[in-house]
């Protein structure tokens, strides 16, 4: 962010706590200050002076630079006294959790509950020594508030209430919808003009890309969405069918090749590259990634100039096809490599344009234009301030997202910010700190806390609400109920709407779980908390920190790479937040955490994920104040029991996917705060503590492990009624009675959504069904996974009437469960989720029952609202339905409507009208399905009875895309009768039939019907012989893969007509004696990959190719598009086609296992384009041919840059 961005130091919330705390002691009388009333009534006294007059201070200091050290100060001793009382309140709390073991303690009826950065009360009385000091503590603090004080009468505050801009008058807001999906308005003709640069046609038509890579830059200031730009070309449709390979990379000032090589690898899916530090190794798995492929990369938000690092970082891309491109993003032409193309630099947003950007993220519609025209006139004014920059239209939008306040609206568009000498050409300024200012006080907080995150940084919502929480960021008012997880929860919600966060991203049911900043919103938060944060990172392997250079002043910490653990400072005392980000790293070892715990007390939240960390020495009891700790990925097999338990003000412990972890601390309920216990992943638990029920406040419980004869029983659960998200039961073999089931009280658990019940061994049925009767959740519940159930009838609660006892369920999972019957689960009004597998004892599915509504006995909707139905591994499951009612016998749901009125009722009856997906998996015994629904997009039929295929086949519905038949060993034909009679399935678009043995043809319909197929999949089909004609219908087909088919001995004839195909893969065919002689009409084909075809003896055969005769066509245009050809494995063949040589497209060649293979075309040597060529294990002559500066074809094959020849 510019130096000229003045962006005031934050005080008032912090001295707004600490005052509020003293009142609640002072008002509440309690013990704590028995002795030192007077002193603590004075400190309050002068806090309450500094606040009347601190918000006016906080305003002023943009322009008094005096006002501002002077803030700094305040905010010094401030942090002190919150750290000492807080130490004060901890001591207490110790205090406390001993005596009351006590029988006749005076302490019994005290309860404490510490959460945020101040206790809410305390108890138990200091001794008269602790009163003495605690007197004598403060004194210092009153004087050191004093001199603060009498500094203040330099500067002209005065009182100001409600200062906050959108606390009171932002209550008017209109109620919106949450969260605004992303617009974007005036970018269709920048994108077109990019679009047609990768494509290689300039505005003028000719090639753009010539040399290795074309590199486009797209420059332009900060804020003018350029990154959005470079978004509506990556996810092009054109952009997405030319390029093969599409990676997205946000470098930021991050320009090493280390990073780089890992960041595209990591992008690709490769995870496993963060654990690599070898350049050699990355670099080599990078080749290995783009090698003959046509890749596009995006660079996002690059800063890098240096040139030799350009050189280095370009020269490990030229692996790839011709017509890879690289995208970069930055402010500076000079921040690209020097063979980029010309800059483009994107435009200013028209007036009109940026209006509507700004209305859509104001919520300011049409309607509103017409019901409020004086904000209309206002707004527009606002938006020329903007001067045609997205980012201001963005932020000023957020900023009065929803509000109807005129006063509002004139104060943004007649504020002094833009008026300044330093904002005048540069409207992205004033409109950011315009938003930062007005923030309410808490959201500032929380807000300039982003920065201890590096840039491009996800930050995840729920752990970044407890990082606030652990910093004592949401409090709640006097008075208030909000927990103070709601509290960040509206937080979130405030600085997302308005345009704080960006790049949502989303669980299942569309909330969100993770956010990134805009880099100038970083740089924001940066310039107001850079006295405070410190982002610790080595650049090009020296050490040296991004942040300020003194960590004294420092509050919040994170390292981001393994090699700095020895930069960790020695002495920061005022340290309260430390996050490891480098991921599965030994970053920290057990010296450096020692030096942690010792010397940096104040901590509030300590992140070591992914370390290797194999144990916690006990010096972890000095963390007094230590609210959050992840140790999650970590290799920490136990806990130090007793020392770790003294962290009663721990809040948050997260040891997810610790897999050595084999037990938690026995004296875990010492830990009464603790809200979040994240244990999920941790296979070697066995049991929990004893007496978890005395953790009252738990809101995250992700594993409950039942004990067999020690440990913990379910009744501990009982009175855990915070219970949030999602809560999985262990061990429920181990509950003795239905008495102790009941007393779990899932029934009353009102704020879990997900519930997955675990049993692991048998009992008596009886039993086992009074425990699963005793064990229904409260009907707010929305996933339920039961496994392992020994019982022989599911509980009443999920049987008849389950859409009353819970009717939010979205999601169901029975597995392995031992009932005869299914429950009638189609009455659930939301159910979208279906899971049922190994369940041997169903035999059928679907009866009378599930017809009928409990009560009226009238007919009702059959499961309408399911989208995914799951059944696999149903080893004895024979039909669907059993004899339906007479009204029902013709049950049809092709148009997912059933047009038969009920009996006793009027009406219709939807069956399946959602139904997206079935897969029918490992069900031997099915001999029919259910009906397919309209609806219906994906088919998979894997490993079951040739009878489910055939009946599917009669009733394939018509947006069907997506077909799997695999592992149906005796299915010999289909029949595509019913088929035909519908016509052309025009929306299926993928084909895979794999492991029919028996299946001998395919009709000759089935090209016909399946005419939009783009990718086709025939695997291991032994008997099949040929493929079926009408391959000419097949006019968008872009693979083909045939494999190990082992009776195929031709392909079709119709082949000449696959205009389109791109990829063409047949291996393990041994009994193909020839390839079709239309491959010349191949004219897209980019890949081909012939594999274990012994009788194959040319490719294919040369003289349909040699020109001359007037019905031949001419060499140098067969397979135009070729650009990667893999032999192998083919011991017929003896040489290779001339026809290669004309092929300029060629970059890639492989000729591996040709035993046979002799000869090379001629005129290999005119390959300039070809870039690989590898030869393995063929002819020796072949290899006498090719030796260095002596064979035949050395001078054929000399200039190709990669050559792998091995005997």
């Amino acid at each position: 962010m510019p130096a000229s961005i003045l962006i005031p130091v934050l005080v008032s919330p912090l001295i707004t706590n600490l005052f509020g705390f003293l009142r609640s002691l002072i008002e509440s009388d309690f013990e704590l200050i028995s002795g030192v009333n007077e002193e603590f009534e004075r400190l309050s006294n002068i806090l309450s002076t500094i606040l009347d007059v601190l918000k006016d201070a906080e305003v002023k200091q943009l322009h008094q630079e005096a006002i501002r050290n002077w803030l700094r100060k305040l905010k010094d001793v401030a942090y002190d006294i919150e750290d000492f009382f807080d130490e004060c309140a901890t001591d207490a709390a110790i205090r406390r959790s001993t005596e009351i073991l006590k029988p006749s303690s005076r302490c019994n009826n005290v309860k404490v509950f510490i959460t945020g950065s101040v206790p809410k009360f305390l108890g138990c009385k200091p001794s008269s020594s602790s009163c003495r000091t605690i007197a004598k503590r403060i004194e210092k603090f009153i004087k050191k508030i004093n001199e603060i004080t009498e500094l203040r009468k330099n500067f002209p505050l005065e009182s100001r209430v409600n200062a906050d801009f959108c606390q009171s008058d932002m209550k008017q807001s209109r109620k919106t919808s949450s969260y605004l999906s992303a617009q974007v308005y005036g970018r269709d003709q920048d994108k077109k003009y990019i679009v047609n640069l990768l494509k290689g046609i300039s505005e003028d038509g000719n090639n753009c890309q010539g040399g290795d890579i074309f590199v486009c830059p797209i420059v332009g200031i900060g804020g003018l969405g350029k990154t959005t730009l470079a978004k509506m070309v990556y996810h092009d449709e054109m952009i997405v069918k030319l390029y093969k390979i599409r990676l997205w990379i946000s470098v930021s000032e991050n320009f090493r090749q280390e990073s780089l090589c890992k960041a595209i690898l990591e992008s690709s899916g490769d995870e496993s590259a963060r654990n690599l530090d070898s350049l050699d190794v990355l670099e080599s798995r990078l080749r290995k990634l783009l090698d003959g492929k046509r890749f596009l990369i995006i660079l996002d938000d690059v800063w890098n100039e240096d040139q030799v690092k350009w050189d280095v970082f370009m020269s490990s891309l030229r692996c790839g096809a011709k017509g890879s491109s690289i995208v970069i993003t930055a402010r500076s032409a000079t921040a690209a490599p020097r063979m980029s193309t010309t800059a483009y630099h994107p435009g200013m947003l028209s007036e009109e344009d940026c209006w509507s950007l700004f209305k859509h993220h104001a919520s300011f519609s049409a309607e509103d234009e017409t019901t409020y025209p004086k904000l209309e006139e206002i707004g527009r004014g606002i938006v020329k301030r903007c001067g045609g920059i997205p980012l201001a239209a963005i932020a000023l939008g957020g900023l009065l997202h929803g509000g109807t306040n005129e006063k509002q609206w004139l104060f943004v568009e007649s504020s002094e910010l833009w008026e300044l000498e330093d904002h005048k050409f540069n409207a992205i300024l004033p409109a950011l700190q315009l938003s930062y200012n007005h923030l309410p006080s808490n959201s500032k907080q929380c807000f300039v806390f982003c920065s201890v995150f590096p840039k491009n940084h996800k930050l995840v919502k729920e752990e970044l609400i407890y990082l606030w929480m652990a910093n004592g960021f949401l409090q709640s008012k006097a008075g208030g109920i909000l927990h103070p997880e709601d509290i960040g929860n509206k937080v979130f919600e405030d600085l997302s709407l308005r345009s704080f966060f960006q790049d949502f991203k989303t669980d299942e049911e569309g909330n969100i779980i993770q956010c990134k900043m805009h880099d100038l919103i970083h740089d924001l938060a940066c310039s107001a908390m850079r006295d405070e944060c410190l982002v610790l990172r080595s650049d090009g392997g020296k050490g040296s920190t991004l942040g300020i250079a003194n960590s004294n002043g420092t509050t919040h910490m994170s390292v981001v790479d393994s090699s700095v653990g020895s930069l960790l400072p020695e002495n920061s005392p005022r340290l309260r937040t430390l996050i490891q980000l480098q991921q599965h790293t030994p970053i920290i070892s057990i010296s450096s955490l020692e030096a942690i715990f010792s010397n940096l007390k104040r901590l509030r939240a300590l992140d070591m994920r992914c370390t290797d960390l194999s144990t916690i020495p006990n010096s972890v009891n000095k963390l007094k104040h230590l609210r959050y700790l992840n140790l999650s990925f970590t290799s920490i097999a136990m806990l130090p029991n007793e020392h770790f338990c003294s962290l009663i003000n721990l809040h948050t412990l997260k040891l997810s996917e610790c897999h050595d972890l084999i037990c938690l601390p026995q004296e875990m309920r010492k830990l009464t705060n603790l809200r979040h216990l994240d244990i999920k992943g941790c296979y070697k638990l066995t049991q929990m503590p004893k007496d978890m029920g005395k953790l009252i406040f738990l809101q995250t419980l992700s594993l409950f492990i039942v004990g067999e004869e020690t440990g913990c029983g379910i009744t501990e659960l009982k009175d855990l009624h915070h219970l949030k998200g999602e809560l999985v039961i262990k061990g429920l073999e181990h509950v003795k009675n239905s008495a102790d089931a009941g007393n779990s009280n899932l029934v009353e658990k009102q704020y879990l959504e997900s519930i997955k019940l675990y049993w692991s061994s048998s009992r008596a049925g009886t039993e086992e069904e009074e425990v699963g009767e005793a064990l229904q959740p409260h009907s707010n519940i929305k996933k339920l996974h039961i496994e392992g159930y020994r019982g022989t009838k599911f509980p009443q609660w999920i049987g008849t009437g389950v859409s009353l006892r819970l009717p939010n369920l979205v999601k169901i999972s029975l597995n392995n469960c031992h009932c005869e019957h299914l429950p009638p689960l189609n009455e659930l009004p939301n159910l979208k989720f279906l899971e049922i597998c190994y369940m041997i004892s169903v035999v059928q599915w679907i009866n009378k029952d599930f017809y009928h509504h409990p009560i009226s006995g009238q007919l009702v909707s059959f499961f309408p609202s399911l989208e995914v139905l799951d059944i696999h591994h149903m080893y004895n499951l024979e039909k669907f339905s059993s004899p339906l009612p007479s009204s029902l016998s013709s049950l049809r749901s092709s148009s997912s409507l059933l047009k038969k009125k009920p009996r006793g009722g009027q009406g219709q009856v939807l069956a399946f009208p959602n139904l997206k997906k079935l897969n029918i998996v490992c069900c031997p015994k099915l001999i029919e399905s259910i009906s397919l629904p309209s609806s219906l997009k994906e088919l998979d039929i894997r490993n079951s009875h040739e009878m489910v295929v055939l009946k599917c086949f009669e009733n394939l519905p018509s947006c069907l895309s997506h077909l799997k038949i695999v592992g149906i060993p005796n299915l010999v034909s289909f029949t595509m009768d019913a088929a035909e009679e519908k016509g052309k399935l025009s929306s299926l678009t993928y084909l895979k039939i794999k492991a029919c043995p028996k299946l001998e043809t395919l009709p000759n319909e089935f090209f016909e019907i399946f005419s939009s197929l783009t990718r086709i999949k025939i695997i291991r089909c032994s008997e099949l012989i040929k493929l079926p004609e009408g391959m000419q219908n097949l006019s968008s087909l872009k693979i083909l893969w045939i494999e190990d088919c082992r009776g195929l001995k031709s392909l079709n004839s119709g082949m000449q007509h696959l205009t389109t195909l791109e990829e063409l893969r047949i291996c393990d065919c041994p009994e193909l004696e020839f390839l079709s002689e239309d491959f010349q009409n191949l004219i897209s084909l980019q890949n081909l990959e012939l594999e274990g075809l012994p009788k194959i003896t040319d490719l294919p055969p040369i003289a349909i190719f040699r020109s001359g005769g007037s019905s031949k066509q001419p060499i140098s245009t067969v397979l135009p598009t070729l650009t990667r050809m893999t032999i192998n494995n083919c011991s017929g063949l003896t040489r290779l086609p001339e026809w290669l040589s004309y092929r300029t497209s060629l970059e890639e060649l492989e000729i591996l296992d040709c035993m046979n293979c002799k000869l090379l075309p001629d005129g290999l040597q005119r390959h300039t384009s070809l870039t690989f060529l590898t030869i393995q294990n063929c002819h020796p002559d072949l290899y006498k041919r090719c030796e260095k500066d002596k064979g035949d074809y050395w001078h054929k094959i000399a200039h190709i840059k990669h050559l792998s020849i091995e005997k």
